[in-house]
């Protein structure tokens, strides 16, 4: 419980790897996603949640690079 929706298993140079929590615009995070989320970042993850797939698109722009979504 807790495990974040998407895992990357990829380094970027600021981080060992991304992890997000996708939830849709009404959507809770629950404790155990919380602390889920804060022991990744603790451990030198990106762990984020996000809303929506713009958000996510623009996270995933941020640690692989503009053209990781081929638009």
């Amino acid at each position: 419980a807790g495990i974040p929706d998407m895992l990357f298993f990829e380094p970027n140079g600021e981080h060992v790897g991304l992890a997000i929590e996708l939830k849709a615009k009404r959507g809770r995070v629950s404790a155990a996603q919380k602390d889920a989320i804060r022991r990744l970042n603790d451990r030198g993850w990106r762990a984020v949640v996000c809303t929506g797939f713009d958000e996510c698109a623009a996270v995933l722009r941020e640690y692989f690079g503009e053209d990781v979504l081929g638009f």
